[in-house]
């Protein structure tokens, strides 16, 4: 309404603050143990527990960082700027669909944590494969839209002039497909903390990731560097220790 991004900044901050109030007091009203002064310290065992979960989800999130944020910077250094502004128009559209996939699995994390702490292993597993069942029809359904709508709307919101090639379209559906693939098991191992068990693996995905879409890129370009992501993210390493 106003044309202005800094009143949309403005709107956006002031609604998160008075979310987070509004939050908060419920939470003071139903939970009124929150408020408990008298709150024990942990003993050394669930301390040094807490550090080592710590530890491990900072390698999660490092590995994730440089793993999703290198692509851009080799674009621009192998080719060029024009090419970076068209990958980005692509991957606008591609990030706005994880992100949506995210937030549905997102939303279910804290009731998967209550029914890991309820049910049996058994009834654990068996809800697993059921997420992973509607997770892999969602897969199959973005990623073949994706695959087929994807140049087309880009022609129709940008124009012929930035759209990329077919191959770059089809790799970004393979993409979109493993990156929503993993939601499941993301969201079980969020709900149940398990973080250490395969702490380096976003470390050694990261640096395959590096090293492949460097070579690549040098050889075939942007689908170099597209299938470099593609490939950490099916690596038997990175598998291992997951």
């Amino acid at each position: 309404m106003t044309n202005s991004y800094i009143s949309y900044l403005v709107i956006e901050i002031i609604s998160t603050i008075i979310r987070n109030l509004i939050f908060s007091y419920k939470a003071d009203k139903i939970y009124p143990f929150i408020l408990n002064k008298n709150v024990k310290k942990l003993d050394v065992d669930n301390f040094k527990l807490l550090i080592e979960k710590i530890k491990a989800l900072f390698f999660h999130k490092i590995g994730g960082f440089v793993l999703n944020g290198t692509d851009n910077i080799l674009i621009s250094y192998f080719l060029t700027v024009t090419v970076v502004g068209k990958y980005a128009s692509y991957m606008s559209i591609v990030k706005l669909v994880l992100t949506l996939a995210s937030e549905i699995f997102n939303n279910i994390t804290p009731s998967i944590g209550n029914y890991i702490t309820t049910e049996d292993k058994e009834k654990q597993y068996n809800l697993f494969n059921k997420i992973l069942f509607i997770n892999g029809l969602l897969c199959i359904f973005v990623s073949v839209c994706l695959c087929i709508l994807l140049p087309n709307f880009i022609e129709l919101w940008l124009g012929l002039d930035a759209t990329l090639s077919i191959l770059v379209t089809r790799l970004l559906a393979v993409y979109t497909f493993l990156s929503i693939s993993r939601y499941p098991i993301l969201i079980f191992k969020d709900a149940a903390g398990l973080y250490e068990q395969d702490k380096y693996a976003p470390i050694f995905e990261a640096l395959i990731n590096l090293t492949l879409s460097i070579i690549l890129g040098k050889i075939i370009g942007l689908p170099g560097i597209i299938i470099g992501t593609i490939a950490s993210k099916l690596s038997p390493l990175s598998r291992h220790f997951v």
